[in-house]
């Protein structure tokens, strides 16, 4: 088999990687599609192919994150298969294509590159500044302190109990301060406290201990010091509340006493160390309360009735309205309004007229975007199936909604995988993107090993002078 240099990108279903994972687990019915998981391995690692995630799959696999036996081997087949590659997260994209497309349009420089839907692990994610926000409160001095501080109370109780307690006094007492702290290094950040308030420290009561912590707590180049010096007990607390946690005791403190630049910066830096699918799905996940939320949202939605009724809600669609092109012309005014702060920005930035920037968008219906054309596309293609009767023709199902998400990605692959009725509908709209459509893993491996010859299709390709 020949292919090009360049790696052929593609974009598997939800259900190809489930059932990979039966698969590997042992479950006979899934043999066929194990055959092409090795296949499709081989074929990863030599660069031939690159698959890619999003976060849908992410979403998909939170539904189960607590049913260990099937999240577990889903998790492992992404890992293996994708090795990190992600599209980035649709809002992202959708600010991305909007600069990209009105550049082109008015002839303004943008730095953007033409691998701007690609990423790394979280790039998938809603990588916002509230996300970044939540991190930091949880990542304060207060808690950093209040470990040290109930570390420090266990300790200092066990070394009461330790030696003549009245002749460790009188030691202290004796000694001159300057020869008692260089006794030993570790002694060296407590010379803040007279020798009076060190033998309080060590030996006196616990509201005395309390106080004289909260002093040496107090002093910022102790805490500084103290990271520095004996970081492996004192950030025992802090890197439990951060599975992954890896900062050097230099970055910690730049952390912990940086300006927010730098606080953002080494978030940044922690996201990116995340490596592995898996290791995000069940641990980083219950970190953050917002992107759990994401999760939760597709778990109770029973049926394509009430799926429809949220992309109502979502898109403020009237559910009056019976024809496509209303419903079209309808999404195509909801998204002119969503975008209002984004051009806002990028005609300020590049002194472009609002309006007339608003007309383009509206004349040229979003045709140069493709994370919005491909969900307008494949909306009303589906809205025509499913229109009039609901108790006729095909049932709603509740995965529908999830699959309308997975198909805004069509665009930026040259194979997307999916099931048979979306692939059916998928199929006959998908020249309009250069990707070709397939409904099963067996037919993916047919489609790859057809191949002798493959020239990779710019990503900018949709993006259309008008």
């Amino acid at each position: 088999m020949h292919f090009s240099k360049t790696p052929i990108k593609i974009y598997l279903d939800q259900k190809d990687y489930s059932r990979i994972g039966k698969g590997l687990v042992g479950n006979q019915k899934c043999d066929t599609d194990l055959t092409v998981y090795h296949f499709l391995i081989k074929l990863v690692n030599s660069g031939k192919i690159r698959i890619y995630f999003s976060w849908c799959h992410f979403i998909e696999a939170l539904k189960y994150e607590q049913e260990i036996d099937i999240v577990e081997p889903y998790c492992q087949v992404i890992d293996s298969l994708t090795q990190g590659h992600c599209i980035k997260w649709i809002d992202a994209l959708q600010k991305t294509e909007l600069e990209l497309f009105l550049s082109r349009q008015f002839n303004f420089n943008t730095s953007i590159s033409d691998d701007y839907p690609y990423g790394k692990f979280v790039d998938a994610l809603p990588f916002t500044d509230d996300l970044i926000s939540d991190f930091q409160k949880r990542c304060n001095l207060i808690e950093i302190k209040n470990g040290i501080k109930i570390r420090s109370l266990n300790i200092l109780n066990e070394f009461k109990q330790f030696g003549n307690t009245k002749f460790l006094k009188e030691v202290i007492k004796q000694t001159p301060k300057k020869s008692l702290y260089d006794i030993n290094n570790n002694l060296s950040s407590y010379s803040i406290f007279s020798k009076e308030e060190l033998v309080d420290l060590l030996f006196g009561s616990l509201q005395n201990q309390e106080n004289l912590l909260e002093k040496l707590l107090g002093n910022d180049d102790f805490l500084k010091e103290l990271i520095k010096q004996t970081p492996n007990e004192y950030l025992l607390s802090f890197s439990e509340s951060f599975p992954g946690f890896d900062f050097s005791n230099e970055e910690l403190i730049n952390f912990l006493f940086g300006n927010p630049q730098i606080q953002k910066k080494l978030i940044r830096k922690y996201f990116d160390r995340v490596s592995s699918f898996k290791n995000f799905v069940l641990k980083y996940s219950k970190l953050f309360p917002q992107v759990k939320k994401m999760g939760d949202l597709f778990k109770d939605t029973r049926s394509l009735s009430t799926a429809i009724m949220f992309m109502q809600a979502v898109y403020d669609i009237n559910p009056n309205l019976v024809n496509e092109k209303n419903i079209y012309d309808d999404l195509i005014h909801k998204y002119i309004e969503y975008f209002t702060n984004d051009l806002n920005n990028i005609c300020n930035k590049h002194n472009l007229d609002r309006e007339i920037s608003k007309k383009f968008l509206a004349d040229t219906k979003f045709k140069g975007m493709p994370s919005i054309n491909s969900l307008l596309t494949y909306v009303i293609e589906y809205y025509k199936r499913h229109k009039g009767n609901l108790i006729k023709g095909r049932k709603p199902e509740s995965s529908d909604i999830m699959d309308l998400y997975h198909i805004r990605n069509l665009p930026y692959v040259d194979i997307y995988s999916t099931d048979s009725f979306f692939g059916e509908f998928a199929k006959k709209r998908s020249i309009e993107f250069r990707t070709q459509v397939v409904t099963s893993l067996v037919e993916l491996k047919d489609v790859l090993e057809k191949k002798r010859d493959h020239s990779l299709i710019n990503p900018n390709f949709y993006l259309l002078k008008v």
